[in-house]
């Protein structure tokens, strides 16, 4: 095949209709340029346009390739050799899009992991708030907190916002008319200077002989210690827990609940509230122990 042939053939049967090259191209689907290019012979026609260009131009598939009208007719074999072509090269480009659409997909995920990473295991990308995320518990360590009778084993990664001055762990006291007593349990001061950005904090809860005991690790510190002398205590009560199951970021104004245990007084089990609240959500007669970690 000869472009420069063809395309002259091209130029000549489309003046002979009185076609302008944007009408050629507009009925083509392409662009005035692509008809421009292959009338010079610098480009030939997309196999799949030959049928249609002839058409058009009232010439034979077999004259559009030899570029000459004279050409000994092979119609009806080079059409079914067009139409063969045109089918395997649409199931090529289905199949290169498909590809394409893993690839970018593919290369989206690598991306989105880098990016986990590098949030979760460096200090490299700017943290402007504590974040605290679910870890899941594995089945050892649940072994172990039941043996030792908390059934309240939680942990968290802790991800420090930037220029943290001190964190503080306190357990409070809440009734139906509000908060009744507040201790600090674990204050790491931080001072705005470099440090670990992301700490483990894990905890567990237990009422043994009327006490509240509480088991925590936070940055390799462990605390064990118990809450004396409540008078919510006094009988063994019926108790629930709860505590966040999703990613929650730390409000400096409230801090973030990360732990409820209601106690019954006698109105019955509501479970309290966690997350970025002030205060549980309480019926009468009813006691809760809150875990905060507050950011300053």
């Amino acid at each position: 095949m000869n472009s420069v042939k063809t395309g002259s053939l091209i130029a000549q049967a489309r003046k002979e209709k009185n076609l302008t090259q944007s009408d050629l191209a507009a009925a083509l689907h392409v662009s005035t340029q692509a008809v421009s290019k292959w009338e010079r012979g610098l480009n030939f026609p997309d196999i799949t346009l030959l049928e249609p260009l002839g058409q058009l131009l009232e010439l034979t598939v077999s004259q559009l390739m030899a570029g000459e009208r004279d050409t000994m007719p092979q119609e009806e074999l080079l059409q079914d050799s067009l139409r063969l072509g045109a089918a395997h090269s649409g199931r090529a480009k289905k199949w290169r899009r498909l590809f394409l659409a893993a690839a970018g997909l593919l290369v989206a995920l690598l991306l989105l992991s880098g990016y986990l990473y590098v949030r979760n295991h460096t200090n490299w990308l700017p943290q402007r708030h504590t974040v605290i995320t679910p870890i899941e518990i594995d089945e050892m360590d649940a072994l172990v907190a039941r043996v030792a009778g908390d059934c309240t084993l939680s942990a968290f990664d802790v991800a420090l916002a930037d220029g943290l001055e001190a964190l503080t762990l306190q357990l409070e006291l809440w009734d139906d008319t509000g908060l009744l007593d507040t201790r600090e349990i674990f204050v790491p001061r931080y001072d705005g200077g470099d440090y670990e950005r992301h700490q483990k904090l894990v905890f567990a809860f237990s009422f043994q002989d009327n006490d509240f005991l509480y088991d925590l690790t936070y940055g390799g510190c462990a605390i064990s210690s118990s809450l004396e002398d409540l008078a919510c205590l006094e009988s063994p009560p019926a108790w629930g827990f709860d505590a966040p199951r999703d990613r929650l970021e730390v409000s400096r104004e409230t801090g973030a609940i990360l732990a409820s245990v209601s106690i019954d007084g006698g109105g019955g089990i509501r479970t309290s509230v966690t997350g970025n609240s002030k205060a549980p959500n309480l019926a009468k007669n009813q006691s809760a122990i809150l875990l905060r970690l507050v950011c300053r």
